[in-house]
């Protein structure tokens, strides 16, 4: 069993005993940190979303057939979206330190009114705070991933233009040479013709002028 399993089934009973022990509603001093968990929640839900989006511009780009503009506009689209994006996923990571650090001072008695604190609400702390870091983790792996993919798409999506537009290219240019050889065919075939309708025409005077100096004859 791994240790990350041991951590979760830890986690679950100690939520099990927690839901156990009490009903009641979490004592004031409490708000502040629930407060944070909601707004770390609030962050990891804008990651998701990013991440839903880019993969939905990939695939967009995926689509494209031509115009090789289209992925500069994607790519322009993604940029500002990440930038945002990282900003939220760096509070996220700051406030799910911060109130790690804070759990482990109030557990082990280094901050004042820590007295407030019952065995209950640290592990409620630990158990949220653990949970959350564990999504953070898992949204942010999902959220690079897509800008991974997107990049090497839209890097193998211009190669496979480029070489639509090269073979395009090389095909239009074979067409102008078979029409230019034909055009040449077609130069020879009339030098041959007049060619020969001289040549007819050089014969026929032949035979009349030697037929002419027959009769004089």
């Amino acid at each position: 069993v791994s240790a990350e399993s041991e951590e979760e089934e830890e986690e679950e009973m100690n939520a099990a005993d927690v839901s156990a022990e009490s009903e009641e509603p979490y004592p004031e001093y409490m708000g502040e940190f629930f407060e944070e968990i909601d707004c770390i929640n609030d962050d990891i839900d804008v990651i998701k979303e990013a991440t839903l989006a880019i993969t939905s511009l990939n695939e967009t780009a995926l689509n494209v057939t031509d115009n090789e503009g289209d992925l500069t506009m994607l790519e322009e689209q993604m940029s500002p979206l990440v930038d945002t994006t990282n900003k939220q996923a760096q509070r996220a990571k700051d406030s799910l330190s911060q109130l790690k650090n804070e759990t482990k001072e109030l557990d082990e008695g280094e901050v004042m009114l820590c007295h407030l604190y019952s065995e209950n609400d640290i592990r409620t702390r630990k158990n949220e705070v653990n949970k959350l870091s564990r999504s953070f983790i898992n949204e942010m792996k999902m959220f690079q991933s897509v800008q991974e993919s997107f990049k090497a798409d839209i890097k193998r999506k211009r190669q496979s233009l480029s070489a639509a537009r090269k073979k395009e290219q090389l095909q239009r240019e074979m067409e102008e040479f078979y029409r230019d050889v034909g055009s040449v065919k077609d130069d020879i075939d009339s030098i041959e013709s007049a060619t020969m309708e001289i040549q007819g025409y050089n014969d026929g005077l032949a035979w009349r002028d030697s037929t002419e100096k027959d009769e004089a004859a």
